[in-house]
C-alpha cells in the first residue's frame, strides 16, 4: 500500500481501496519506533468529516496516552498484535476497570467496545501494539478533553513519573478484582 503522511503521526492512503497487509503494519511499526510519541496511525477513512473513523494504530511500549474522554463518541478495538490493558478512570484519576486485551491466547480478550464518557488510557504491555480502532465522526475539536490530573505529553520527567504510578495502581485494581472474584467463586 502507497500512503502519504497527512499531519505528524498521521498517514492516509494513496489508493482508493484501504487494504493492509503484514508489511504495511510492519512500515506503521517501523514509522512509530521512529516517532517521539511511539505511536502512529493509519487513517482508512476519507476525511475528517466522515460518519466512521477507521483507523490502524502502531504504538510501542512506552508510548503515553494520555487519559482522555469523548463526549458522544463509542469506541471500539480488534487487536491486530501485541498486548495492552484499556484503563479506565473515575473523574479524580482513581482507575475503576482493568481490560487486558491481545492475542495470545484462548482466554484473553482481542476485542474492547468502549461506550462510556469515563477517562481512559492505554498501558502498553508488549514491545509493539496495533490495533483497528473505529469510532463515529465527524471529528470536532473539544469533542474529547484530556484529564486534568495527567501530566502533558511533552513533560516528559512528569509522563515517566505518571506511568510508574499507573502501573503500579493497575497492578492493585487487577489484586482487588481477582480477590473479589475469588470470594463469588467460594475460593476464599
Amino acid at each position: 500500500m502507497r500512503m502519504q503522511k497527512k499531519a505528524d503521526g498521521v498517514f492516509v492512503s494513496d489508493e482508493p481501496f484501504v487494504a493492509v497487509n503484514h508489511r504495511d503494519i510492519k512500515t506503521l511499526i517501523n514509522l512509530a519506533a521512529k516517532h517521539p510519541r511511539l505511536r502512529v496511525r493509519l487513517c482508512a477513512h476519507d476525511t475528517p468529516d466522515d460518519k466512521v473513523h477507521e483507523m490502524i494504530i502502531a504504538m510501542l511500549k512506552g508510548s503515553y496516552v494520555r487519559p482522555h474522554k469523548h463526549f458522544n463518541k463509542i469506541e471500539s478495538f480488534h487487536v491486530i498484535e501485541g498486548m495492552a490493558e484499556a484503563v479506565e478512570f473515575t473523574e479524580d484519576g482513581d482507575v475503576t476497570s482493568v481490560v487486558r486485551i491481545g492475542m495470545g491466547g484462548p482466554a484473553l480478550q482481542f476485542y474492547y467496545r468502549n461506550p462510556s464518557q469515563s477517562f481512559h488510557t492505554w498501558n502498553i504491555i508488549s514491545d509493539v501494539f496495533v490495533v483497528h480502532e473505529v469510532t463515529n465522526g465527524p471529528f470536532q475539536a473539544g469533542s474529547s478533553m484530556h484529564a486534568p490530573w495527567s501530566p502533558d505529553e511533552r513533560d516528559a520527567e512528569s509522563v515517566k513519573k505518571y506511568m510508574r504510578e499507573l502501573v503500579e495502581k493497575v497492578r492493585r485494581v487487577k489484586q482487588r478484582d481477582g480477590q473479589m472474584m475469588l470470594k463469588k467463586e467460594g475460593g476464599l
